[in-house]
């Protein structure tokens, strides 16, 4: 009679390589599902960082409305327009409430230095009142 002897198993087993490879491809398929949804929040990031440039542009363009004439033309009114972005459409929208008018003949008139915003008319139309 032999004696009984253990064997020593070499390699790995049908079962481990099997399990492994499982446990590799839902890694793979979860990076996957990441890499999309970082795809996408990146587009919509995207287009809000234009629709607030655009906002943002829109707003200058209403405040830069320098002389005196242009700023007395202004009246309460709402509006609008679409813009036509690299990502997608957008349509602004703004309302004008009443403003002040504002009399002073020298605020970006001939030979006077402008007024170069809405906060610095009124400071110039104040002190020029002032007499400064």
């Amino acid at each position: 009679m032999k004696p009984f002897t253990l064997k020593v198993q070499k390699g790995i087993g049908l079962i481990e390589v099997l399990i492994t490879a499982i446990v590799i491809a839902v890694g793979l398929l979860a990076i996957a599902a990441m890499q999309t949804g970082f795809m996408a929040s990146s587009g919509d990031s995207k287009t809000r960082s234009e629709a607030l440039a655009l906002a943002e542009q829109k707003v200058e363009q209403l405040r830069n409305n320098i002389t005196v004439a242009e700023y007395n033309a202004q009246t309460a009114a709402t509006s609008s327009d679409t813009v036509t972005g690299t990502n997608a459409n957008f349509a602004r929208s703004w309302a004008i409430t009443a403003t002040a008018l504002l009399t002073d003949p020298n605020c970006g008139g001939s030979g006077q230095p402008p007024c170069t915003n809405a906060p610095n008319r009124k400071k110039n139309f104040r002190n020029r009142q002032l007499g400064q």
